[in-house]
């Protein structure tokens, strides 16, 4: 299953960006790079995360305890090497 995290557009709350230009997603007002460092966060929210355009929030959902083993395994093979080290099997030995 492929997840993507759908761009922010005028009026959809699946993403707003404020004017000092933080962004935040799916219609809360928490950051989402907060979202993805949140080790409560759910393993369904941290895989639409894991399709972010923004690369620091691709790297703590890989760091994320939380995330699922399939969103790990996604962002190995991410384009981003600091995405793919924060994946690292020595991070995985730690959970």
């Amino acid at each position: 299953m492929t997840v993507r995290v759908k761009p922010a557009q005028d009026g959809d709350a699946s993403a707003v960006v404020d004017r000092a230009g933080r962004v935040y997603g799916y219609g809360g007002r928490r950051p989402r790079l907060a979202d993805a460092a949140d080790p409560t966060m759910s393993p369904w929210r941290l895989a639409l995360l894991a399709g972010d355009p923004d690369p620091r929030v691709r790297m703590a959902v890989a760091a994320n305890p939380s995330a699922s083993a399939l969103t790990r395994l996604r962002l190995r093979h991410d384009d981003d090497p600091r995405v793919r080290a924060a994946t690292s099997p020595s991070r995985e030995a730690d959970r």
